[in-house]
């Protein structure tokens, strides 16, 4: 898996997971990391999941706040 930015990657580092996708066709994706990865470069996908509505909503606003 490929981060698509930097924030994307700290988001995901942060929670664990990330969300792939939009509308009905998002997925949260649960994120694996290997212990000698230590700059988080190469996460793995664990459980994948149909995201809720409110879900893509949240991280959408989380990945445009520049404050957090």
């Amino acid at each position: 898996m490929q981060w698509r930015n930097d924030r994307e990657k700290a988001l995901g580092v942060g929670l664990g997971f990330i969300i792939n996708g939009s509308g009905r066709d998002a997925r949260v994706v649960n994120l694996v990391f290997d212990a000698t990865d230590e700059n988080h470069n190469s996460p793995r996908q664990g459980r994948v999941r149909p995201a809720s509505i409110a879900e893509v909503s949240m991280w959408q606003v989380l990945l445009g706040n520049k404050a957090l």
